[in-house]
């Protein structure tokens, strides 16, 4: 099991080039605005709800290349949130389902819903990963295989 431990996210400068290694793979290309913003939205929620930037910055790669009007059998925004299963969350925090389709509150609520599968997985990051998923039966799914991937390649200069 991995256990995310919190830590000061903002004055970590290897966090912070992984992220970048991390959207250096978003298509199309992000601008320097743009990049600026989803890494001030990853670090400010993954710290929020203890959660690691790098593992935050893999799944929004994974779910929609870092685009936050990305839209996919109902699953909107960065984290391709499905609000259908989570008004209750999204409500507790003051999201509307419009509101997901935008950087900030997109990942802030698809931090919620990681950080509740986190909670329900007892830290097991993969466990989690399969409940984002939906795919908590499989052995070894690709989604999973894939986040962990990118997250541990990010740590390369090269990826």
């Amino acid at each position: 099991k991995e256990i995310i431990l919190p830590i000061d996210f903002q004055d970590n400068r290897d966090v912070h080039q992984r992220i970048d290694r991390i959207m250096d793979h978003a298509y199309p290309k992000l601008t320097s605005q743009k990049r600026v913003q989803y890494k001030k939205s990853i670090l400010k929620w993954s710290e929020r709800y203890s959660l690691c930037p790098v593992t935050v910055a893999s799944i929004i790669w994974k779910e929609s290349k870092f685009d936050e009007k990305c839209k996919y059998l109902g699953a909107l925004g960065p984290m391709q949130t499905i609000p259908r299963y989570h008004r209750d969350r999204m409500a507790k925090a003051g999201i509307s389902v419009g509101d997901i389709c935008t950087i900030d509150k997109g990942i802030h609520i698809g931090c919620i819903v990681f950080r509740h599968y986190m909670d329900k997985s007892k830290g097991d990051v993969r466990k989690a990963l399969k409940y984002y998923n939906g795919c908590v039966n499989a052995k070894n799914p690709k989604y999973v295989r894939d986040v962990i991937g990118m997250r541990d390649r990010s740590k390369h200069v090269k990826m």
